[in-house]
Formats: structure tokens, C-alpha cells, sequence
């Protein structure tokens, strides 16, 4: 997945569609739902772990280390 093939690495997917985030799952990712095109009830029946009403509300922070902190 991306280059990605490292199991220690935590993997964060954004996904507005259903499938995407099934698949996301499916890989093992974290998935944060972003209600655009599919409903807050389809994203969650899907397994999403986090449905925010959009990007808009997603902050992201570095600590220096190359540590990455999503705030929503």
C-alpha cells in the first residue's frame, strides 16, 4: 500500500466513498471517513473509524521527530 511495507508504520486513510474505506480497512489502515458523497450511516457501516463532516476539520502536527498527530 503505497510503499508501505512496513507493519510498524501506522497508516492513516481519508475516504469519502465506502468502498475506500473497506478497502482501507482490508489493508489494515486506520480510516477516517469524510462525508462527502456517501452518507455518515453508509461510512460507518463500512467500518470507519473516524467520520468527520470534512478536511476542514483536521489539524495536523509534527513533534520534530518525524511523529505526525491528527487533531479533529
Amino acid at each position: 500500500m503505497l510503499g508501505v511495507c512496513n507493519i510498524a508504520y501506522n497508516v492513516v486513510v481519508f475516504e469519502d466513498a465506502a468502498a475506500g474505506v473497506k478497502a482501507g480497512k482490508a489493508a489494515g489502515a486506520t480510516v477516517v471517513a469524510v462525508i462527502e458523497t456517501h452518507s455518515r450511516q453508509d461510512l460507518a457501516e463500512a467500518g470507519a473509524d473516524y467520520i468527520l463532516d470534512g478536511l476542514d476539520k483536521v489539524e495536523i502536527s509534527t513533534d520534530g521527530r518525524g511523529n505526525v498527530t491528527l487533531h479533529f
